[in-house]
């Protein structure tokens, strides 16, 4: 055999073993070989070499009747390997033929050995007991062409089978008597921490120095509801707001939880560990070693970093940058572009401090920031280095001032950020983060009730224009291809022939748009949305659409002129409804369906009962809406402005003043209170 000797002789081993010794001063000595799996990846040879492994096994099994025993070996090897193919298949390591090789092997062992004669009628009726076998079981009965294809979807069925079993197992016990403590935020002096339960919480005790004391905050967060019960996550904040003497607990269902520390000895265990670089590319090491050095440190003390996109600005993190630049000169503040953006040389003209994205100075920035500010949330912004390089820096904490109101459950992506604060901008949406049941981590601890800082911009007085602004949100099925490594996106050269730029252009095309710009004297301005920003002079639209992006021009300039607004589905009507003017919605898909387009799960928003203007299904339906609206003349209707006097917390300019506090606030230590 190629590898795995060790675990053949265990297996011929296992069945002579009368008893058994734990000697835990052992030295394991490991005779490296030449093609060691430490050193190459895993072939098809590899694997078929384990499940090899199980076939021994098998063999001394039935030897000494016990079969049920090989059964649950070979259960586990079928859990690990097939996951194991698919890691190295996404990182191109392993391929189709490799996939189809160990199929094949796994499959030899199951008929030699008899495995679906004996097993299958337990798993019909309970698959999550060997979800192994049950994960061969779907791959040969799988219907896919491609062998890989084959292990991606048992791999979502194991999954799915693997969960049920852990939350079974969960129902039984009432919550799972394990507590996680995950995350440290070091300037409020507040740890996580995290465990599930079904249906009730257990009691929960957090004591210092034997005296309880309340949780910050609370959540008991939605993971899965089906077979008649419900699982959920609890997230506690703890404060440890005393003195270093003083000794923190927690229990949870009278169970010790894992704490007994003393504040230094948690920060300890959540500070950055050193790293040896000498092994580090070349650039890595000159990036460190910058970041390090006196100049930059000196240059970014204290530092926040403003960021939109690389690629533009003219969002939440300039206007609030612009606030602080007015209102706090002393605070090294910094706002990070794209050096060949069309905003750079307007920012410049500012007096704006700007620095280019991509480049080392950036580099130096991010890894010595106090504070990341950002309109968007993409891997890009917050984890813009390989952290197996720079781990031992401290994080920024990540603020995030989001370019759009949350209306769909977006929790899976939001899930995977690592959010210090959150502003939200209505009461709505704030509600269904925070709220109990919800499937977002965050709780009230992360996210403040606010309004973005752009919606300062509504409130300032201008001379309307006729103008009809018309801006559909994205489409994540339209976009192309994306490095993850900035805004820009590949073409996708099947844009134009889709259903949204022809329903679009459909729009343009019937006469009654023109009639009726002409008989109102109207302009009408089609804003490309930013992911779509490379195919806008392409639009095949007529001559009397004025194509625009944020290239040709701030996109606030021209809402703040508009007097009537045409979307589908984007949240810019929030802004237009900031403003009390007219909003039509021309939906020729349902919501469900365009959530599901966008990989989305529906949320909150129900566009007839919670929206700011008609919902328009067709084109006779839209222009009966849009000429009331230009009617009004950029009044929005009494209905609809009860609707946005209800949305929104606050109506005034000062969303740059409360966010700037939140960002203060929430860097002070918390203040913990005697539980009563």
């Amino acid at each position: 055999m190629r590898t795995a000797e060790d675990i053949v002789l265990l297996n011929r081993l296992f069945f002579h073993v009368t008893r058994m010794v734990w000697i835990p001063d052992t030295v394991y000595y490991w005779m490296k070989q030449k093609d060691s799996l430490s050193t190459t990846r895993y072939s098809a040879e590899h694997y078929a070499n384990y499940f090899q492994c199980c076939d021994i096994f098998y063999t001394e099994a039935k030897r000494h009747k016990r079969i049920e025993l090989a059964d649950a070996f070979f259960d586990d090897y079928l859990s690990v390997y097939p996951a194991h193919l698919i890691s190295q298949a996404v990182q191109g390591i392993s391929t189709e033929a490799d996939a189809r090789q160990v199929i094949t092997a796994m499959t030899s062992v199951a008929e030699r050995h008899n495995v679906f004669q004996r097993r299958l009628p337990a798993l019909q009726k309970n698959p999550t007991r060997n979800a192994g076998i049950q994960r061969l079981w779907a791959v040969l009965q799988s219907k896919a062409t491609s062998s890989l294809a084959k292990l991606v979807e048992s791999q979502h069925m194991f999954t799915r089978l693997v969960q049920e079993r852990q939350f079974e197992a969960i129902r039984t016990l009432g919550w799972n008597q394990q507590v996680s403590f995950d995350r440290l935020d070091q300037k409020a002096r507040l740890l996580r921490a995290r465990y599930l339960f079904c249906d009730n919480p257990p009691e929960e005790r957090f004591l210092q120095n034997g005296t309880p004391f309340q949780p910050a905050h609370t959540k008991n967060r939605t993971v899965y509801t089906g077979r008649n019960f419900t699982i959920l996550e609890r997230i506690l904040w703890l404060p440890l707001t005393g003195e270093d003497n003083v000794r923190y607990a927690l229990t949870v269902g009278g169970l010790n939880a894992g704490l007994a520390h003393r504040l230094s000895e948690v920060q300890a265990a959540f500070a950055p560990a050193p790293l040896d670089d000498r092994a580090f590319p070349p650039d890595i090491r000159a990036l460190r070693h910058l970041a390090r050095s006196s100049v930059m440190q000196k240059k970014f003390c204290n530092a926040w970093m403003f960021i939109d996109k690389d690629t533009e600005a003219d969002d939440n993190a300039e206007h609030l940058y612009r606030w602080v630049l007015r209102n706090h000169p002393k605070l090294n503040a910094w706002f990070v572009l794209n050096r060949n953006s069309h905003d750079w040389k307007r920012l410049e003209s500012e007096g704006f401090r700007l620095v280019p994205h991509g480049e080392m100075e950036y580099f130096a920035l991010h890894l010595n920031c106090t504070h990341l500010i950002s309109s968007q949330m993409d891997q890009y912004i917050f984890r813009p280095l390989n952290e197996c390089y720079t781990s031992d820096f401290v994080k920024p904490r990540f603020v995030c001032l989001p370019h759009g109101v949350t209306k769909d459950d977006v929790s899976d992506w939001f899930n995977s950020i690592p959010f210090d604060l959150f502003v939200a901008a209505t009461q709505d949406e704030a509600r269904s983060i925070t709220a109990d049941q919800s499937r977002y981590i965050m709780s009230e601890k992360e996210v403040r009730l606010g309004g973005f800082p752009r919606y300062d911009n509504w409130l300032v007085p201008v001379e309307r224009e006729n103008i009809i602004f018309i801006m559909p949100t994205w489409r994540a099925d339209l976009v192309g291809e994306w490095d993850g490594k900035g805004q820009r996106r590949a073409k996708n050269p099947h844009f134009y022939s889709s259903k949204f730029v022809q329903m679009w252009k459909g729009l343009f095309d019937d006469p009654r748009m023109k009639q009726l710009l002409t008989q109102h004297s109207y302009r009408v301005v089609f804003f490309a949305h930013p992911c779509f920003e490379d195919y806008i002079e392409d639009m095949p639209f007529p001559d009397f659409v004025e194509k625009r992006s944020k290239r040709y021009g701030s996109m606030i300039d021209i809402m703040r002129k508009s007097k009537v607004m045409i979307t589908d589905f984007s949240s810019v009507a929030y802004d237009m409804a900031y403003m009390r003017k007219p909003v039509v919605y021309y939906q020729y898909e349902n919501k469900s369906d365009f959530t599901r387009s966008q990989r989305w799960v529906s949320g909150y928003i129900d566009y007839e009962t919670m929206g700011f203007g008609p919902v328009c299904r067709d084109k006779d339906a839209l222009f009966a809406a849009l000429t009331d609206a230009v009617r009004a003349d950029g009044v929005m209707p009494e209905v609809y402005q009860n609707r946005a006097e209800n949305t929104f917390a606050y109506h005034d300019a000062r969303c740059c003043e409360r966010a700037f506090n939140f960002i203060i606030e929430a860097s002070q230590p918390f203040n913990a209170k005697l539980q009563r």
